[in-house]
């Protein structure tokens, strides 16, 4: 850093081509640092202690300091098999389709092997059932209405309203 400390970053996320690095200030309120910005310096400080300073320069604030390179130590969840796997990329395809893929050659040389219960799969596959028509039969106005509500909308009417009340009459199907 700018006084010759070292800060160490920790659950960060690494872009490789990202040609800036980027600091998270929520990152640093969550683990209890303070930050202060004024006059076109960053400043963000530990109990009184000013752990990480920057400069302003063209909207960014540009930490006073270098990029010590170490390592990384990246986690990642790995199906267990590479039929599981094959099943996540192509989209919860079924295991009948996996083995039709895999006679075709399409999947290489991986051996596939039974899947496991996948909830998407199943969820996926399940569709709407359709609302019955409704039979109403009103014999004079107001009988009967069908009423919705719509909102709260994001812009306001010029009335100041935020919500829409639409009423029709199904006997003169008239609003």
């Amino acid at each position: 850093m700018f006084n010759g400390r070292e800060f160490l970053l920790k659950d960060v996320r690494f872009v490789p081509e990202l040609k800036r690095n980027l600091i998270s200030l929520s990152m640093f309120d969550s683990l209890g640092y303070c930050t202060r910005i004024e006059h076109g310096v960053c400043k963000i400080l530990h109990v009184a202690l000013i752990t990480v300073k920057g400069s302003k320069m063209n909207g960014l604030y540009i930490l006073d300091g270098s990029i010590v390179i170490g390592n990384a130590s990246v986690a990642s969840v790995v199906p267990h098999n590479n039929s599981e796997l094959w099943h996540l990329r192509l989209g919860h395809v079924s295991e009948r389709g996996l083995v039709e893929l895999a006679k075709q050659g399409l999947l290489g040389k991986d051996k596939l092997d039974k899947l496991e219960f996948c909830e998407h799969y199943i969820l996926g596959k399940q569709h709407r059932v359709k609302f019955g028509s409704g039979m109403h039969h009103s014999g004079r106005h107001f009988e009967y209405v069908h009423s919705d509500l719509w909102g709260p909308s994001k812009t306001l009417t010029h009335g100041g309203c935020s919500y829409f009340l639409s009423i029709i009459d199904d006997y003169s199907r008239r609003v």
